[in-house]
């Protein structure tokens, strides 16, 4: 190698070196948190799963985010919703930590029993964002056509028998 040549590549190698580098990790500006993940359901029924955006780690500034759904069996219909709302945006103001959502997913009648999942995505977007990644969050519902999801109580009063002074429960599954 020609001596110019090295004295090239050791400038570079020393430049490269004492190059500042951005420190510290570089910490998701968002985050997803749910309780519960499954549901058991029958054709027909809306399930409802409630979930949190929240800014992430050290986050002050206000984030942006882009929701759509990833994943959906075929003929099934589902959306993201904010206050009574479909939504696919939101963003987080600086004084806002978190926002409630809920995945609506309705069931066909027609859908056999067995498990399916349902993904969302999270995209964060806008001028303080750097990372670009996605978040993904699956949901999982089962359906069950002999599932006894709710008791209905009624109650039956005596009529014109005054020795029966109390009230009978029935409870039954409903269809």
């Amino acid at each position: 190698m020609p001596e110019n040549e090295v004295k090239l590549l050791l400038v570079l190698l020393t430049l490269f070196i004492l190059m500042p580098f951005q420190a510290g990790a570089d910490f998701a500006k968002v985050t997803v948190g749910n309780d519960v993940s499954g549901k058991v359901a029958r054709p027909g029924d809306l399930v409802e799963f409630s979930f949190t955006v929240e800014k992430g780690y050290n986050t002050s500034e206000s984030i942006s985010v882009m929701l759509f759904i990833s994943k959906m069996p075929e003929n099934w219909t589902a959306g993201v919703y904010a206050d009574g709302n479909q939504v696919s945006h939101i963003t987080l103001p600086e004084e806002a930590s978190e926002k409630e959502l809920t995945l609506k997913v309705r069931i066909p009648e027609n859908a056999k029993d067995e498990e399916y999942p349902i993904k969302i995505g999270l995209k964060p977007y806008g001028e303080n964002i750097r990372n670009h990644d996605l978040i993904y969050r699956e949901f999982t519902v089962t359906v069950d056509r002999l599932q006894c999801l709710t008791w209905k109580f009624i109650r039956i009063f005596p009529e014109k028998d005054p020795s029966r002074n109390s009230c009978q429960f029935r409870g039954f599954c409903r269809k």
